[in-house]
């Protein structure tokens, strides 16, 4: 089995180059899982959006500060969570369970460095510049931001909101990926005292035999489908809109694992 990427770039200007038709086998090992990943990401609308491609020259782009790596670190929140990947009949045949799931997570591991996008325009700069930024960058340079100087907004992109990617035209760039869920995890067991799990007789289970739809509408609030695309809860839905046993019961050829991930 191989997976087919085409994609685009699309520039500021109105022209679009067509960058490359790559095939990539999908034998989930590490680096094959690792390259789907950065693929997918690439090929996402995330990184393409309305307004957010590339504009102006890119050799301030060039120049990364300091040596070190060129993008933005996230603040780790500490928390955990269960994720349960959906790995449909025939996938990967001859690959272990795990093989296969890693190759299901890899898209959205928050360590990967990817291509680098606009995080923030220079509109959304100078729209965030506040007391703190006046206090850390000096009245003098915001003034003479919020009246679209560009060396301004550029100095302040890097000094205050720690940005070592800037254009010409002050758009901040990150190599973070914005598909990141998770920084490590590992497949559930069922001996722990706080195991949601510790009812159920094994972590995987048929997705069109469910052992418990009641505990997994509970406590499960992500799902990653077997077309790769992670379903998440969030956390003002309150309508019911997000039931974790409806999603699966939509892929009846499937093995549901349990996941613990950290982000």
């Amino acid at each position: 089995m191989h997976v087919q990427y085409i994609f685009f770039l699309r520039f500021s200007e109105g022209f679009t180059l067509h960058v490359s038709i790559g095939t990539l086998s999908a034998m989930p090992s590490r680096q094959s899982a690792r390259m789907h990943a950065i693929m997918v990401i690439v090929c996402s609308s995330v990184i393409h959006e309305p307004g957010r491609t590339a504009s102006g020259t890119m050799e301030a782009i060039k120049d990364s500060k300091d040596g070190k790596q060129p993008h933005k670190e996230r603040k780790n929140t500490m928390s955990h969570s269960c994720v349960i990947v959906m790995v449909e009949d025939g996938f990967c045949e001859g690959s272990n369970l795990k093989d296969k799931v890693e190759w299901l997570l890899a898209p959205y591991d928050d360590g990967l460095i990817v291509p680098p996008y606009v995080d923030m325009t220079r509109d959304e700069i100078v729209a965030g510049i506040g007391k703190g930024t006046r206090a850390h960058c000096g009245n003098a340079l915001c003034d003479k931001a919020t009246h679209g100087d560009t060396a301004a907004i550029r100095k302040i992109a890097r000094d205050w909101f720690d940005y070592q990617l800037v254009d010409d035209n002050g758009n901040a760039y990150t190599t973070c990926n914005p598909n990141g869920r998770w920084d490590y995890w590992h497949i559930e067991n069922n001996d722990g005292p706080d195991d949601w799990l510790a009812g159920i007789e094994t972590p995987t289970f048929r997705s069109d035999d469910i052992p418990d739809t009641e505990l997994i509408d509970r406590m499960v609030g992500n799902v990653i489908t077997p077309d790769g695309v992670w379903h998440r809860q969030e956390i003002d839905d309150d309508d019911g809109s997000f039931v974790a046993s409806d999603i699966i019961g939509r892929y009846p050829d499937c093995t549901c694992v349990s996941v613990d991930f950290h982000i």
